[in-house]
């Protein structure tokens, strides 16, 4: 049964990399366009890691993280839209500042849409 599971999971895993690897080929043949950064939104969040020691026992770790929201609005055929991204694992506010100073209210980046849906779009940094 433990090698059911095991294959069952390993075949998930399989899955999930190509749905992800089909999506990135997909964002690269969009079109391009600018936009231009609208908000920030900031969100803490509690990242648990657990270790087992050599003698068995569970050790817990948690540590507070930051997640920097970034907003962005761009215009297809004079419609307006919009999407964000995020710049996780900051490990405190400065980290935060920092990414903000990088992406400023009022910056223009470059984002691809999916041109039968441009309210689907992406920024990865092009």
């Amino acid at each position: 049964m433990k090698k059911i599971t095991q294959m069952l999971g390993f075949v998930v895993v399989v899955f999930i990399l190509i749905k992800g690897c089909q999506r990135t080929m997909e964002v690269r043949s969009w079109p391009e366009t600018s936009a231009v950064i609208s908000s920030h939104a900031v969100e803490e969040y509690t990242e648990t890691e657990s270790k087992k020691n050599s003698d068995g026992t569970v050790k817990h770790s948690s540590d507070n993280e930051y997640r920097l929201w970034v907003s962005y609005q761009f215009q297809i055929d004079g419609v307006q839209y919009s999407g964000r991204f995020d710049k996780d694992d900051l490990d405190d506010e400065r980290q935060v500042e920092q990414q903000q100073r990088i992406y400023p209210l009022g910056k223009k980046i470059t984002v691809r849409y999916d041109p039968q849906n441009p309210a689907d779009s992406e920024y990865k940094g092009y």
